[in-house]
């Protein structure tokens, strides 16, 4: 592991003699942006690990959802005021970069309004959001190894930044920030010295009781099911016109991702087979390895018979098989 400590720690700035020492602004601020006190508290107590243990993150990360002018960007601007170590990057393309060193280093990480429609993408970022280490390969450098300390926000305006199924347990989503708030008294608070007193409070809070899963709440299932509107439907769709196909038909769907791609087709009870391993093929006069996937319930031969024939409702025998078929 790469040693080098980089940390730099909060230092505290001048305060103006008439500034305000009570939390009021703060407490305002965080409940307009967290109107839910459950959520509220889970929120206040990861930032409060991520000030009081920067080399101990938890597995998890907060996912802000919002309208404009709700204070998403100002709550980020607090946690940075406390966090020197931060980035923020607005493309997922800098984060999955084979170069991208925003997870090396920093305790911060913002991702402000980063949008894919890439399935392999987000998965991509999965283990950075989880694992303890992350191999880098830094320009003209070798590939090295090195520890993770690196929090995420993701803050959007849509309401389903990220495609999430309902395993998922990387992300903490509290109730959508619909109304707008005026935060420029309040950044004025915080670079007048109020930023000290919001530090000495997360300093001071016990975050024992922080959970090391992410809870599951109601916009949490909302996503959820968003995503499944925009994934399985078009996956169902496919399914309904072809009864025999090869994996890359499929995870054109799914940003060309064919992991993914056989994780849903296996939860629609679809397997893969080789149906001409030891059977010559009659449409190609020879034997072939290639691996076709179709319903667990469908027999051998019905395969057979469906690629032979090109006997596919949905499928364009001449140009999906025929041009796809690998000869081993």
């Amino acid at each position: 592991f790469n040693t080098l400590n980089t940390y730099t720690p909060f230092y505290r700035i001048p305060e103006n003699p008439e500034l305000d020492k009570t939390l009021t602004a703060y407490h305002k601020f965080m409940s307009h942006c967290f109107p839910v006190e459950q959520e509220r508290s889970v929120v206040e107590l990861w930032i409060a690990h991520m000030v009081q243990y920067p080399a101990y993150r938890k597995p998890w990360h907060l996912m802000l959802t919002g309208t404009k002018g709700t204070g998403k960007g100002t709550l980020v601007e607090m946690l940075e005021m406390m966090t020197p170590n931060h980035q923020s990057v607005d493309d997922f393309a800098k984060v999955n970069d084979m170069h991208s060193t925003v997870f090396n280093g920093t305790i911060l990480l913002h991702l402000n309004d980063v949008k894919s429609l890439s399935e392999s993408q987000q998965t991509r970022i999965k283990a950075k959001l989880s694992d303890s280490s992350i191999s880098v390969r830094r320009l003209y450098k070798e590939a090295a190894v090195e520890k993770i300390y690196t929090r995420v926000i993701l803050s959007s305006n849509d309401a389903r930044p990220l495609r999430l199924d309902a395993e998922e347990r990387r992300w903490f989503c509290p109730t959508r920030m619909e109304k707008t708030q005026d935060t420029q008294d309040f950044k004025e608070w915080l670079k007048a010295g109020g930023i000290n007193f919001v530090y000495d409070h997360l300093m001071s809070q016990d975050v024992s009781p922080l959970p090391n899963v992410a809870l599951k709440t109601a916009t949490f299932y909302d996503m959820v099911e968003a995503s499944r509107s925009v994934l399985d439907v078009e996956l169902e769709s496919f399914l309904d016109k072809h009864k025999v196909f090869q994996i890359a038909a499929v995870s054109d769907l799914f940003g060309r991702d064919s992991q993914i791609a056989s994780h849903k087709l296996t939860e629609h009870n679809y397997k893969r087979s080789r149906p001409f391993q030891k059977v010559v093929s009659k449409r190609y006069k020879t034997t072939t390895n290639t691996w076709f996937w179709h319903h667990k319930d469908l027999p051998l031969d019905r395969v057979r018979e469906i690629i032979d024939t090109g006997d596919d409702p949905g499928d364009d025998a001449e140009t999906t098989l025929e041009t796809t078929l690998q000869i081993f």
